[in-house]
């Protein structure tokens, strides 16, 4: 094959592939203009592109004008042929776009996480990679946090990734949200569809620690298990009864199943929301009561756990637990008060006074 090194020569727009990751979508409105100005000047910037080997090409960079030229109907365009292996390709289309468009937020943060697994940055390691990510940063234009937050958005659900993209989900209200778990996200969408691009920072990071505290509930009894299995193996080995320890676990086993069960009954229950949801407060409304039902219902199992000593090395965190729960608490009902205009509320049916 001769060596083309920069010069330009003009292959057949047959020949030309598009790149097989490339993911940047031109507007429509944009290549019409590109296709009129080719039809007056023609292709002023040469494509760069790499042979194949079965005398086929790939586009690294020109995607857009190869499409303007067909649409202006043009039979073969210039072209840089250069050799490059597979990352130096995928690098050259990303750098190429980043520097030559202006791209949506979903595009810069597609190009961001792939350039970040071409270039071996790995994700949640922020202090190793501090270096390469200031680099990239620097390159974008863009601060550190800009560039962790627009990556971030590569974690969101396909119909949230397709918000961004329209401009109804801003960056940071999708950063939030790419937070929750693909379950909770898509359980929120179904339940308010495009109207969760309303919820405010506030709402998405209160859900998304409801979530958190129904399996930390779960964990608990996780963690207890495992200390009570840890106590049997060391009363077998000194031959005691295990017979107690036995039944313990075997209860706290159930419980946990039930929790289990109750954990995702909710999130059915929430996915069961009716879409026509017209008022955000409504489902929300519903989702917080199913992500509540768990905890309230454990109640009386903590009961009869706390009828015996508590571990010490877990006093710290069932404090903290309870002042967390006490806090959310007084903050529903002031908020409840002030929105009635209402000193006393009247009390739900079985609800005790304090």
């Amino acid at each position: 094959m001769p060596d083309f090194s920069e010069q330009i020569v003009h292959i057949p727009c047959r020949l030309l592939t598009g790149h097989r990751t490339n993911f940047f979508s031109p507007a429509k409105e944009s290549l019409d203009e590109l296709a009129e100005s080719i039809r007056e000047v023609g292709v002023l910037h040469p494509l760069v592109v790499r042979p194949l080997g079965d005398g086929r090409y790939e586009i690294v960079s020109g995607h857009r004008r190869l499409m303007a030229a067909k649409i202006a109907g043009l039979e073969e365009v210039p072209c840089v042929v250069r050799e490059m292996d597979d990352t130096e390709a995928e690098l050259a289309l990303i750098d190429a776009n980043l520097e030559t468009r202006q791209l949506s937020p979903m595009e810069m943060a597609r190009a961001i996480r792939r350039r970040k697994e071409l270039l071996g940055i790995r994700r949640g390691r922020p202090d190793s990679n501090s270096a390469q990510c200031a680099e990239l940063s620097q390159k974008l234009g863009i601060s550190e946090r800009q560039l962790h937050k627009l990556d971030k958005l590569n974690d969101l659900i396909p119909e949230l990734q397709a918000l961004v993209d329209s401009g109804r989900l801003g960056v940071t209200a999708g950063e939030r949200l790419a937070s929750l778990a693909p379950d909770i996200q898509r359980a929120l969408y179904e339940a308010l569809g495009d109207e969760i691009a309303s919820l405010t920072n506030e709402e998405v990071k209160r859900l998304k620690q409801e979530n958190d505290r129904g399996w930390m509930v779960l964990e608990v009894y996780q963690e207890k298990i495992r200390q009570l299995e840890e106590k049997l193996r060391e009363y077998e080995e000194k031959n005691m009864s295990v017979i107690e320890l036995e039944e313990q676990i075997s209860r706290l086993r159930q419980k946990k199943r039930e929790m289990e069960y109750d954990l995702i009954d909710r999130e059915n229950a929430i996915r069961a929301v009716e879409k026509r949801a017209a008022k955000k407060g409504v489902a929300l409304l519903q989702l917080m009561e199913q992500l509540a039902r768990p905890v309230q219902a454990s109640k009386p199992d903590i009961e009869v756990l706390l009828q015996e000593p508590v571990n010490p090395g877990l006093a710290v965190h069932i404090l903290r637990w309870a002042a967390v729960l006490k806090e959310v608490g007084s903050q529903v009902e002031q908020a409840v008060r002030t929105a009635s205009g209402e000193k006393e509320l009247p009390r739900a049916a079985g609800e005790r006074s304090v």
